[in-house]
C-alpha cells in the first residue's frame, strides 16, 4: 500500500515477485517461505500470492509481473515458473507477464533453451519479457552489495576489447535477437540491463556502447538482424 498506493495510476507494472526459485524450480529458501510455506506443499506459493493479491488492492489497473533469471537456461527453473503462474492463476489472482533476466554469456543460452522458456512462458497466456538483458565477457567477479568494491570505472578484463571477443560478442547477440524476432508475438518488450559499460554491474563489455558511449559492431549487428527480419516479413506478405 505504501510504495504501489503512493504511485497508483502513475505506474503502467510492478515487479511484485523476484528470484523467487532456485535452478531446479524448486522455492527459494527465504524468510517468506520458511514462515509461511516450508513442509506445507499446499501453502508453498502463498507468500507469492498474497504479494500479487495486495499489490493488485493497491492499485487495480496496475500490471503485475513475475521476475527471474536463469529461465532461460534451466527448464526446470522454467517449469517452476510456469508453475507459479497457473497456481496465481488458479487462485483467480491477476498476473500479465514473467520476465526473462537473461544474463547471457558467450555460449549460452542455447537458442533451444531460450525458446523453449518464451513457449512454455507464453503458453500460460502472460506476457513474456527479456527485462535485464546483457552478455558477459568474461567470468564474473565480485557479487555482493559493497559497492565501493565494484569497480565500473574499467573493464578489468584485459579481452574484453579484443576483436575475437567483440566478433563472438556480436555473434551470440545475433543469435539472441534472431530467436526474439521469431517469436516477437509472444515478447511484448526487450529491456537492456545498462545502456554503456560503465554502468555495468558484471564488468567486461556486455552492453551496446562502450565506456566512451561509442556504440560497438554488435550495436550494429542487432539493428541489422532486426531490420533483415523486418525486410523478410515484408516480402513473405
Amino acid at each position: 500500500m505504501t510504495v504501489v498506493g503512493r504511485f497508483k495510476g502513475r505506474v503502467k507494472g510492478w515487479d511484485v515477485v523476484n528470484e523467487a526459485l532456485n535452478d531446479d524450480g524448486t522455492m527459494r529458501n527465504t524468510q517468506w517461505f520458511r514462515i509461511i510455506g516450508e513442509d506445507k506443499t499446499q501453502q508453498q506459493y502463498d507468500h507469492i500470492a498474497k504479494a500479487f493479491e495486495y499489490a493488485h488492492k493497491a492499485d487495480p489497473d496496475a500490471e503485475l509481473y513475475y521476475n527471474d533469471y536463469n529461465l532461460d537456461t534451466s527448464r526446470a527453473k522454467c517449469d517452476g515458473a510456469v508453475a507459479i503462474v497457473k497456481h496465481l492463476q488458479s487462485r483467480g489472482l491477476r498476473i500479465d507477464g514473467v520476465g526473462i533476466q537473461l544474463h547471457g554469456g558467450l555460449t549460452d543460452p542455447n537458442t533451444e533453451d531460450l525458446e523453449y522458456a518464451i513457449t512454455m512462458l507464453a503458453a500460460t497466456g502472460v506476457k513474456v519479457m527479456i527485462t535485464e538483458l546483457d552478455i558477459r565477457t568474461r567470468t564474473r567477479g565480485y557479487r555482493g552489495v559493497d559497492i565501493s568494491r565494484v569497480n565500473r570505472q574499467s573493464t578489468e578484463d584485459p579481452e574484453a576489447a579484443a576483436a575475437e571477443t567483440q566478433k563472438r560478442l556480436a555473434e551470440k547477440y545475433a543469435e539472441i535477437f534472431s530467436v526474439l524476432l521469431k517469436h516477437h508475438k509472444e515478447i511484448s518488450r526487450v529491456t537492456f540491463w545498462g545502456v554503456y559499460d560503465t554502468t555495468s554491474w558484471i564488468g567486461g563489455s556486455p552492453l551496446l556502447f562502450d565506456r566512451e558511449y561509442r556504440p560497438k559492431h554488435f550495436f550494429d549487428v542487432v539493428v541489422k538482424t532486426v531490420q533483415d527480419y523486418a525486410g523478410l516479413q515484408e516480402r513473405i506478405q
